[in-house]
């Protein structure tokens, strides 16, 4: 009976992990190309490599591309791509998805990354969602994506003056 109070639990707290969030965000991305790799902008409160990340996502009819997350530094110049995850082995609910990186980016303490997530292909009927937190309970960053020119904050449902996190 555990399993239906839909409560969620975590393997480990030591990796970056998307913000659970009580809030009931959600980002369409990759249905075309002004809604396109979904960020989390954060800053590293210590020094260390990053080998894993999760983030919780859905696919939304059958996406062909494959899902890769990457770690971009301050001048966008990313030091870390994950491992690919294939559109089979994302659910039509929700779920956490873990990306691996198999060569950890090392992170400094202080410095400001960009977390992308991203597919291969782009199509308007088969694509995917990312759950966003609207209430930012990561105060070190905020949520953001590619419009086709620049990186914009990613929409508040809730609370639209707001920025919200992944």
């Amino acid at each position: 009976w555990f399993e239906t109070l839909s409560w969620k639990y975590y393997e480990n707290l030591k990796n970056f992990y998307a913000n659970y969030g009580p809030a009931p965000g959600t980002f369409e991305f990759d249905m075309d190309s002004s809604h396109r790799r979904p960020s989390q902008i954060f800053t590293a409160n210590a020094n260390g490599s990053l080998q894993y990340v999760y983030f919780q996502v859905r696919k939304i009819g059958s996406p062909t591309g494959d899902l890769k997350a990457t770690v971009r530094d301050a001048t966008n110049t990313s030091i870390g791509t994950s491992a690919i995850i294939s559109p089979a082995s994302v659910s039509e609910d929700y779920a956490w998805l873990k990306f691996t990186f198999s060569s950890p980016p090392s992170l400094v303490s202080g410095a400001t990354y960009k977390l992308n997530l991203f597919s291969t292909a782009i199509n308007a009927a088969n694509f995917y969602a990312v759950k966003t937190d609207e209430n930012q309970g990561y105060s070190g960053g905020y949520a953001v994506y590619w419009d086709g020119a620049a990186y914009v904050n990613v929409p508040s449902i809730t609370h639209p003056a707001r920025k919200c996190d992944l």
